[in-house]
């Protein structure tokens, strides 16, 4: 997949999501327990926090400096000793008290900020396997766009196909 192809998937997938939650009406926005333990809600609030975290710290590759905690996080860093769930629930916790249309916009503005950042590298960044980037270590021997896929709209598709079946939609 070159770099345009990419753009144009993730655009794709964030229509696809805009008209999605557009068609929700606001008690299958609220719904508690409609994906685990959360809303409808609170799993939108949770879909940026990883691409915000996989974009800050791509596009600190590209700038050639060091990534800050309210880069990856948007505000401060969790408590270290916070892993999978503990640290997902920790993030929807941050939004709590915000509005429907308010997470729902931050999640279009985070993956407009990844779109940005990769329109800033190079098809080569993109593509090679062996590019190394600070503090994606894990990455080893995908392309940048496997990852940035995998923490971003197929992490979003995969929420959801079961948050479709939760609300029958």
């Amino acid at each position: 997949m070159n770099k345009s192809e990419y753009v144009h998937t993730m655009l794709g997938h964030q229509s696809a999501l805009d008209a999605f939650l557009a068609g929700l009406n606001d008690a299958q926005r609220s719904q508690p327990n409609v994906c685990g333990i959360w809303s409808t809600k609170d799993l939108v609030a949770h879909f940026p926090a990883w691409t915000r975290y996989v974009t800050s710290i791509v596009r600190a590759h590209v700038r050639k400096r060091p990534v800050t905690p309210h880069e990856l996080w948007g505000h401060a860093a969790p408590p270290s000793h916070l892993k999978d769930d503990a640290l997902n629930e920790w993030m929807v916790e941050q939004t709590r008290d915000w509005s429907f249309g308010d997470v729902a916009g931050v999640n279009r503005e985070v993956n407009m900020q990844l779109i940005g950042t990769v329109e800033m590298l190079t098809e080569d960044e993109l593509l090679d396997p062996d590019l190394e980037i600070a503090g994606l270590g894990w990455k080893k021997g995908k392309p940048l766009w496997q990852v940035l896929a995998s923490m971003s709209h197929e992490h979003v598709d995969d929420h959801l196909t079961g948050l479709r079946a939760s609300l029958g939609v």
